[in-house]
């Protein structure tokens, strides 16, 4: 797309390339333009779905240290036919088989419930849940859409038990809908929203939404990324998003 286009080629006759010990305006442009479009919060940007969701399970695992005081609250919950990445925190949330077979063992405390079975979701969370991550359209497992009902049962469930809601949004998201946002369409907003592939038009990035009180949880040092943010696939995530 032209605007892309120039988006990136004007970004390259400024600045390639900064150390994250610095803030960019293309990063800060574009971290405003997805809180504005999505929810309030703040976002961590990387370089793909899988890197997105990593960091995910990384603010999951705090937001259970927090709530419960300790490192007991820590099982997360995904359901069938998922697909969330190929690194191995999120090829662990991915349950189908063909993906995971020869790559064992896996990441620990993740369970699976079937998708658009709310009972059984309910009956995997414990006092030891700390957040369900789940695709609002499976894309992976067959383009498969979750029921209103659905999502706004995983919502309720997870503000009685103070578990977070992740939205895998990586592949469903950035206009693939006719909304920018899947979750748009069903009136239910996570509390952490994972987004890539589109969002650059064709340059490598992804990006981690999270409400202000869960991105919080990550302190100086706690999590990094040499490429994340940088200033030529902000640019051009920038000029997508508008």
């Amino acid at each position: 797309h032209p605007a892309v286009v120039r988006a990136v080629t004007d970004q390259a006759k400024k600045l390639i390339h900064a150390s994250n010990l610095y803030y960019t305006l293309p990063q800060i442009e574009c971290a405003r333009e997805l809180v504005t479009r999505s929810f309030p919060g703040k976002v961590f940007f990387c370089n793909s779905g899988a890197e997105a969701n990593e960091g995910a399970i990384k603010l999951a695992r705090r937001w259970g240290q927090k709530i419960a005081g300790g490192n007991s609250k820590n099982e997360m919950i995904t359901f069938t036919n998922s697909f969330h990445g190929r690194t191995m925190g999120a090829l662990t949330l991915t349950a189908q088989e063909k993906y995971r077979k020869g790559f064992d063992p896996l990441v620990e405390k993740v369970l699976y419930a079937d998708f658009n079975d709310l009972e059984s979701v309910g009956e995997l969370v414990s006092e030891k849940t700390c957040a369900i991550f789940v695709e609002p359209i499976q894309g992976e497992g067959g383009v498969v859409p979750a029921q209103p009902e659905f999502l706004q049962g995983l919502r309720d469930l997870c503000d009685r038990n103070k578990l977070l809601l992740v939205f895998d949004e990586v592949q469903c998201g950035i206009g693939r809908t006719g909304r920018l946002f899947a979750f748009q369409h069903y009136g239910v907003a996570p509390d952490i929203l994972t987004l890539a592939k589109g969002l650059g038009g064709g340059l490598p990035i992804g990006a981690i939404v999270a409400k202000n009180e869960v991105a919080e949880l990550f302190e100086y040092g706690d999590h990094a990324s040499t490429f994340g943010g940088n200033p030529v696939a902000c640019s051009a995530a920038k000029a997508v998003l508008k």
